[in-house]
């Protein structure tokens, strides 16, 4: 059997680069949409490390 042409394989290997691009950018959005969606429970994560560290930094101040 005979070897593609180097146009085909240059369809080839451009199609796959463009197949890759498009799963990127759906994988990122749909990244973005989970991010966006659990906004508000990262908030509420980072005010409670805030909260705790705070309390560890007056334990410490306090118990000099």
């Amino acid at each position: 059997m005979a070897e593609p042409g180097p146009l085909r394989q240059l369809f080839r290997s451009a199609w796959w680069v463009v197949l890759n691009l498009v799963g990127l950018v759906l994988v990122g959005q749909w990244l973005w949409e989970v991010v966006q969606g659990l906004q508000p429970l990262l908030l509420v994560a980072a005010g409670l490390v805030l909260v705790l560290s705070a309390l560890v930094v007056w334990q410490r101040w306090r118990w000099r």
